[in-house]
């Protein structure tokens, strides 16, 4: 997901056992997840791919996460205690302090404005060779892993285990999104400031308020994926919510 491999490219069972020091067994356990997950492809004669990318994948993306976060939100909101609030708000906390090097959840503005080019993966090749350095991808991984982890807090007592998965699921894939995003230079937030977004999310969920929480966590995601699709420069429209 970090997208050092461009959507389409060939994976190579030796290399990865090689730069990973692992049996080709482990490598082929591995890849098996990630053709569970979408995010590898495998055909016959061909072998294994990076998944292919494109706009109305992500709008997909984007209205089920939207959904099914909504569903395991309200269902979380209901079971949820003292504890569930706390590791919330623990959450909430560890992702507002965390850095992400001016990188947006998703966001439009900053410098050099909208991608150019009519597809996704257009826009991916033309930004690869702007790519950020070590240090500064270490800095997005980091921001990636708490915000993953404060997203999977609100939804993890929801009391349904493959309705967790399958918004785990989605949520490493517009993962996928935002970090080929980050790879396109994405600096700004613009007008938006994602911190505040998150906090009112945990506001509400913390008070039960679970109308009010899961319209928060509807909007969020939904500006995420709208944004996502002007900066990467790629066709399609996200439905209006429910």
């Amino acid at each position: 997901m970090s997208g050092a491999l461009p959507p389409g490219g060939k994976l190579n069972l030796d290399a990865l056992r090689r730069t990973f020091g692992i049996s080709v067994s482990s490598v082929r356990e591995g890849i098996g997840k990630l053709v569970t997950d979408g995010l590898v492809t495998f055909e016959e004669h061909r072998g294994y791919r990076i998944a292919p990318v494109s706009g109305p994948h992500l709008v997909e993306v984007t209205v089920l996460r939207a959904e099914l976060e909504g569903l395991a939100l309200r269902q979380s909101i209901a079971r949820g205690g003292v504890k569930w609030e706390s590791d919330v708000l623990g959450a909430l906390y560890r992702l507002t302090h965390t850095s992400r090097d001016g990188d947006g959840d998703g966001a439009v503005g900053g410098a050099g404005g909208a991608a150019q080019g009519s597809s996704v993966q257009g826009s991916f090749a033309q930004g690869n060779a702007g790519q950020k350095n070590l240090a500064q991808k270490s800095l997005a991984q980091s921001w990636e892993a708490v915000h993953r982890a404060f997203h999977r807090s609100l939804l993890v007592q929801c009391g349904m285990p493959q309705l967790l998965q399958f918004c785990d699921v989605l949520h490493h894939q517009h993962e996928r999104y935002r970090r080929m995003d980050r790879a396109l230079g994405a600096a700004a937030t613009g007008d938006r400031d994602a911190d505040a977004e998150h906090s009112a999310i945990a506001d509400a969920a913390v008070k039960h308020d679970a109308a009010l929480a899961v319209q928060r966590l509807d909007a969020h995601i939904r500006r995420n994926g709208a944004a996502l699709l002007d900066r990467l420069g790629a066709a399609g429209a996200l439905p209006p919510a429910g």
